[in-house]
């Protein structure tokens, strides 16, 4: 965590900020970069984030790193107790990581139900998708009839695709590389964090 009592302050209010946004996170490391005379300006030169056992708009993400560029907020109101303000969005660079089963997790959901089981309908023959797996460097497709097949994961235009089909994500999220090692899917890229903090 930061050094100097308003760094500390604001440092709690982000770590609030960040679990009141997330349905769950088990672990919080933040490391925020500025000196106290800017930040009572309200500008911070940057943040460092790593996070693990996060679910965050219904993704199950076993680990996350992340790094901010220069951000502003409102430290009036926080200093009044209020919570986090932003004063403009900026962008954060990182990476999410992914074991099969919290991918499991995520692609069971809302969403991402009627993408997987459009996958499981086109590539594998029945109408729903049992399950997804990580082998062999690869993203297997496991079908409730029991069928299977490895698909490839690329980056390409910011977007995420399978089996040439792009992967529904928010659209302030820009996908830059995939890798498969084992069983844990990585996904590294960057996103836009609007004012409102979402």
């Amino acid at each position: 965590m930061s050094s100097g009592p308003v760094l500390k302050l604001v440092g709690q209010g982000v770590g609030l900020w960040l679990r009141r946004s997330c349905d769950q996170l088990d672990e919080l490391e933040l490391d925020l970069q500025g000196s106290g005379f800017a930040l009572l300006g309200g500008r911070l030169e940057g943040a460092q984030l790593r996070a693990k056992g996060v679910i965050f708009q219904q993704l199950a993400l076993a680990e996350v790193e992340l790094r901010s560029e220069a951000f502003e907020l409102n430290v009036g109101a926080m200093l009044k107790g209020q919570p986090l303000q932003l004063r403009e969005r900026f962008r954060i660079h990182g990476q999410v990581l992914f074991t099969a089963a919290g991918l499991n997790q995520s692609l069971a959901n809302g969403p991402w139900r009627q993408f997987s089981d459009g996958l499981a309908q086109q590539l594998l023959g029945c109408e729903r998708l049992e399950a997804y797996g990580l082998e062999n460097n690869q993203l297997q497709l496991i079908g409730a009839n029991g069928a299977r097949q490895g698909c490839e994961l690329r980056a390409e235009a910011g977007q995420l695709w399978l089996q040439g089909q792009a992967v529904p994500l928010d659209g302030a999220i820009q996908i830059e590389r995939v890798s498969i090692n084992g069983d844990q899917l990585r996904l590294g890229g960057s996103s836009l964090v609007s004012a409102s903090g979402g």
